[in-house]
């Protein structure tokens, strides 16, 4: 039996944001490692994370 257009759009949406928010983690990650700033973007002020290895990163919100 096949499942709905309403069920099967509500789980696409919901594996779709999962897989979004696993990749902005390892983006996350890697400019960590690597050093290059990374940038969030939300409803709020954009924030830059200035990330240095071994250092905590630093926090810059730009209006």
């Amino acid at each position: 039996m096949k499942a709905s257009v309403q069920h099967s759009h509500t789980s696409n949406s919901k594996k779709t944001q999962q897989a979004l928010l696993r990749a902005a983690e390892n983006a996350r990650r890697l400019a960590e490692q690597t050093g290059t700033p990374f940038i969030t973007r939300s409803v709020a002020p954009a924030e830059i994370s200035e990330n240095k290895p071994g250092q905590p990163s630093t926090t810059t919100t730009q209006h």
